[in-house]
């Protein structure tokens, strides 16, 4: 079962996509992606200011992330263990990464960072071996 603290996430006929229950969350705070290894695109919705701790944890089929610009930061271990994850464009509006955001995401060969990010922390991108 998919687990989150402040809100739902349900799953859709299409077995590679989640869709929120209620977009106006401005937080991501857990959502246990990681238990279903079939999803492979997740589309952020705008209304979502944050991605939260372990957020994608474990989401080893995950390919595509599409971040929209209302994000500001994206909060530790939020791609832990995202194996298949090749590539991600950070939008300006994010100023901070956290440790270990994208800790073990051994198939990233391409993310772009702008200006925006004042912070990263430690080992943001280790084990990215891609």
């Amino acid at each position: 079962m998919i687990r989150q603290y402040k809100r739902r996430m349900r799953y859709m006929e299409d077995t590679s996509k989640y869709k929120p229950d209620k977009p106006d969350s401005s937080t991501i705070i857990y959502t246990r992606y990681g238990a279903y290894g079939d999803v492979t695109e997740v589309t952020i919705p705008d209304s979502v200011t944050s991605i939260g701790e372990f957020a994608f944890e474990g989401c080893s089929g995950l390919t595509s992330i599409t971040i929209p610009d209302s994000v500001t930061s994206i909060k530790k271990c939020a791609f832990y263990g995202c194996s298949r994850l090749e590539s991600i464009i950070i939008p300006d509006s994010v100023t901070s990464i956290g440790a270990r955001a994208f800790f073990k995401c051994s198939g990233l060969t391409s993310i772009i960072i702008p200006d925006s990010v004042t912070s990263i922390g430690e080992f943001a991108f280790e084990g990215c071996s891609g």
